[in-house]
């Protein structure tokens, strides 16, 4: 049977079972020397199968596990109660206390404290809860502070220090301070190092193979696991690499890569054996190169295919011949598609080796900017290292060191390294000092102008929103003048604002508010007297015209006739406007069937200059039985007369 390989890794995570969750506990706090008591604690996932939990104590005597003296309830919900004994109540300071179970884990921890008379009052996190970020654990740093309420000196120290380095699992941090008068405290509190990352699990792609044996192909793959925490993290399949696949079958594989702590990631992927003509697919053997320089070398290579007629294929390579490749083992994957969609995968490594011994590598900080603290400049530190071409550390010298005086303005600091072998590295960087900045003002954030339309007489009521924001303050109150909610009158009015921060830096800006009145005034009636005129004699009638107008922007209008039409031929002189509602019309008319109608133009404008026009009509009559007309417009909420 033929042995093949594939290579064709992808990745991706899966999150572990659900570890112990504590709800509620009490009592949160224990009299030093009160006797032997029991402590209550609700949560979930406390039992997995006959897994027992345990609860953990850390603190001043140490981490001490106790087994749970009862146990209730089911999960969601479950109550275990545990009894604590002298060795903890007999010493003043805080526990952190912990639910561990042997298949799920251990729960977030929470504090109980043993409490008793001291002068001396220490300060210190109740728990500190991190990630690690190597295997090594991860770096905690933390605050702690101690003071007398006498007033007296404290000796105060904590152990491990903070910027210690604290390997996975529970620690125990313990703080103590002392005064000369022999008063004495220790507090602990607990570090938590955890790593909840799955492995990053890479597999192939799914595996299609163009049999030859009817009993089947024994096919090789690799899988592999990378930990950010645990170097070395085994792969599990099923079937596993190596196995003999049945011809005409899709298999699948699955694969299985769990660390240290417990989580774990599961992919699969499957292969397909048929004895289907399939492309053939020619590579090249493992390749061995010389880089060229220290990023690597350029590697052309020759790869052919045919499909089952030996007509040729197109291929297509990643990383195709004639790309760069890196110092290392890199594998190339080819694959060629017939006509029918068939497609064959093949892969060979590509290994290109490094140069001779490189001189020295530095590792210098990027450029440095940092402001005086002084009118000398800053003392300025950083950290510069090299490793020769076995990666072992070398002394470095840099000019000015580290720690140095920098005056205000900028230099340029220079760094050498020398390894073993006499080969000079030498790099630079800048630092830069500059002058203390001065104090910045709050951020004022304000609206853009704005317009509205007058909703009374007065104006109308206007709200906008004004903000601060000050990068140690925080949000800040803003005044401005007039204030939101005020009543702007029609026109435009500036609003300016400001707010001041703690530190008596101001802020100030305006933007403008404009009241408009674009709403011409609504006519509600019109109104002629005499609406009629009897007798005929032709002489000239003074008529006096009424005018009911509402107008909600505006209180004070005005009103006057325009025009005046007539219904039937007249002579210029049969109307004359008097004054502004004041029209003398002639008592005339041309017929003696049909009566002369006067047509009255009205305008009424508000002190915006809106329009709004109407009319009203006045008759000769044909004989003294007919009746004038009056317009009725629809009615508004305010009116004034005229």
């Amino acid at each position: 049977m033929r042995r093949l390989l594939f290579v064709l890794l992808l990745s991706v995570g899966v999150s572990a079972a659900p570890r112990p969750e504590v709800f509620t506990y009490a009592p949160t706090q224990f009299a030093v020397a009160s006797g032997e008591r029991y402590l209550t604690i609700e949560g979930s996932n406390f039992m997995s199968g006959p897994h027992n939990p345990t609860v953990v104590f850390l603190g001043p005597n140490g981490p001490i596990e106790l087994t749970p003296s009862s146990m209730s309830g089911y999960d969601p919900s479950m109550r275990i109660q545990v009894w604590v004994p002298q060795e903890i109540l007999q010493q003043i300071g805080r526990y952190e206390v912990s639910v561990r179970n042997a298949v799920n884990g251990e729960s977030d921890p929470f504090a109980i404290e043993v409490t008793g008379d001291s002068n001396i009052i220490i300060r210190t996190p109740s728990s500190i809860l991190i990630e690690a970020t190597g295997p090594s654990g991860a770096v905690v740093t933390y605050e702690a502070s101690a003071e007398s309420t006498t007033g007296a000196e404290v000796d105060f120290g904590c152990t491990p220090a903070s910027g210690t380095t604290f390997p996975l699992g529970h620690h125990s941090v313990v703080c103590t301070g002392s005064t000369a008068d022999g008063a004495s405290r220790s507090v602990p509190f607990v570090v938590t190092v955890y790593d909840r990352t799955p492995p990053v699990l890479t597999i192939p792609e799914d595996i299609f193979i163009n049999g030859v044996d009817r009993a089947g192909e024994v096919v090789e793959w690799e899988a592999t696991a990378v930990d950010a925490i645990d170097t070395d993290v085994p792969v599990r399949c099923s079937p596993a690499s190596g196995s003999t696949f049945l011809m005409n079958r899709t298999t699948e594989v699955r694969c299985s890569a769990t660390d240290d702590s417990f989580n774990s990631t599961v992919r699969s992927f499957t292969v397909t054996i048929s004895d289907y003509a399939f492309p053939r697919l020619t590579v090249p053997e493992d390749l061995t190169v010389p880089a060229t320089s220290w990023n690597g070398a350029e590697v052309t290579y020759t790869a052919w295919a045919v499909d089952y007629s030996e007509r040729p294929l197109e291929i297509e390579c990643a990383p195709a011949s004639g790309m760069f490749f890196p110092i290392g083992i890199s594998t190339a994957t080819c694959s060629a598609t017939d006509d029918m969609g068939r497609t064959t995968h093949a892969t060979f490594r590509v290994t290109v080796t490094p140069p001779p011994d490189p001189p020295p590598t530095l590792h210098l900080p990027e450029d440095i900017t940092v402001e005086a603290t002084s009118d000398e400049g800053a003392v300025v530190t950083f950290t510069a290292t090299a490793t020769d071409y076995d990666d072992r550390t070398i002394a470095i010298t840099c000019s000015p060191a580290s720690g140095s005086l920098f005056r205000v303005g900028y230099i340029d600091v220079h760094c050498f390294a020398t390894d073993d072998r006499d080969q000079l590295s030498e790099g630079s960087f800048r630092v830069t000092v500059t002058e203390p900045e001065e104090e910045q003002p709050p951020t004022l954030t304000l609206p853009a102008d704005l317009t509205v339309e007058a909703a009374t007489p007065d104006g109308t009521v206007v709200h906008f929103t004004a903000t601060a924001h000050d990068e140690e303050d925080g949000a800040i109150p803003v005044t401005c003048t007039p204030p939101s909610g005020a009543t702007f009158p029609v026109g435009t009015t500036a609003v300016a604002c400001s707010a001041t921060n703690s530190r008596g830096a101001t802020a100030s800006g305006t933007f403008q508010v404009r009241v408009t009145d674009t709403a011409p005034p609504v006519i509600v009636s019109i109104t002629a007297t005499p609406d009629r005129l009897w007798p005929v004699n032709k002489r000239m009638v003074n008529v006096s015209v009424s005018v009911t107008a509402a107008d909600d922007g505006d209180a004070t209008l005005s009103a006057r006739i325009v025009s005046v039409s007539v219904s039937e031929r007249a002579s210029d002189t049969d109307w004359r406007i008097v004054d502004d509602l004041i029209v003398a019309l002639r008592a005339d008319r041309n017929g003696k069937e049909q009566p002369r109608v006067y047509t009255i133009v009205v305008e009424v404008s508000d002190s915006s200059g809106n329009l709004s026009t109407g009319t009203v009509q006045v008759l000769v009559p044909h004989d003294g039985s007919d009746n004038g007309t009056t317009t009725q417009p629809p009615p508004r909420r305010r009116s004034a007369r005229h």
